[in-house]
């Protein structure tokens, strides 16, 4: 049996929607009824801006055809509107299991997954909205098999949110150590683990600024031999970024004295080459060198 769809641009009003149902489908209401038509007039609400009346109607339909993938869809709209993103989250999930739904979906529900982890503030919270941003955006990249910019992006701030939040634990435990002596590693492995995988694991980023957090993130965790040959490995991908080069030269000098590791031989070429890209980009750029250290916030 097809849904039955109702004539487009004929209501403008709760009002209208509700004298029509009145008329046309009365108050003895069946199951099959309810399948065949609940989510067109849940539409209908939804489109004169009357959340509550779509959720009633989707929710009722949801508990005969759970699997509706259509309806948990619009239901998940209705939530994110109304700011509810848990709720929203829960039901866009729902809508994906199912293949027909546009794969944008996928994207969209790992951009919802971002917005809860920047508000969470547990700790297993952040990582389980994390992980789901990481699955969805991966299962789309599968899925195309292509390039997609914006899968890309929402990739960037999955890990972006990821590596700022080491550098917060990594202050933390730097306290918590002072203080009573130890450290409360075990409880956020997963992010020096992700932190350390993500040098090898993503080749698609060219942002230089997504580098320097990430570099900052393993020096937050003293991983001086790792972090310098991720810098020597990118010493030609950004050799016309004016920010990267100024926070290679502000910031190895310091890391030269402060390792406790021999670093790379090549430490003091990578340093002058970066004093002479800040020179040449500064010239270029007409920025005075006296306020080049004003890009970069160390």
């Amino acid at each position: 049996m097809g849904r039955f769809t109702p004539s487009p641009s004929v209501f403008n009003t709760t009002s209208e929607i509700d004298e029509y149902i009145l008329q046309t489908i009365g108050t003895d209401v069946s199951p099959d009824r309810i399948q065949y038509s609940w989510f067109s007039i849940a539409n209908l609400y939804f489109k004169v801006g009357n959340y509550s009346k779509t959720e009633k109607y989707l929710l009722e339909l949801l508990r005969l055809r759970s699997y509706d993938y259509e309806a948990n869809d619009l239901l998940g709209t209705v939530y994110r509107r109304e700011g509810k993103l848990e709720a929203a989250l829960e039901f866009y999930e729902r809508a994906l299991i199912s293949d027909n739904v546009l794969q944008h979906r996928a994207l969209d529900v790992a951009e919802l997954c971002i917005l809860l982890a920047r508000k969470a503030k547990d700790e297993t919270e952040v990582k389980k909205f994390t992980d789901k941003s990481l699955f969805w955006i991966e299962r789309t990249r599968q899925v195309n098999k292509k390039y997609i910019p914006r899968a890309v992006q929402l990739l960037y701030k999955t890990y972006a949110i990821i590596i700022r939040h080491a550098e917060r634990q990594s202050d933390r435990r730097g306290c918590l150590k002072h203080r009573d002596g130890s450290t409360p590693a075990a409880s956020i492995q997963w992010i020096d683990d992700t932190v350390k995988n993500l040098l090898t694991v993503e080749d698609t980023f060219i942002d230089p600024a997504f580098h320097i957090i990430l570099s900052k993130a393993l020096l937050k965790q003293l991983d001086h031999q790792r972090v310098w040959k991720h810098v020597l490995q990118r010493r030609y991908n950004f050799v016309d970024s004016l920010e990267w080069n100024l926070f290679v030269k502000t910031t190895f000098p310091k890391l030269r004295k402060l390792a406790t590791v021999e670093l790379l031989h090549e430490s003091t070429e990578l340093i002058f080459f970066a004093c002479d890209n800040v020179v040449r980009l500064s010239l270029k750029l007409n920025i005075p060198l006296d306020n080049e250290t004003n890009l970069v916030n160390l």
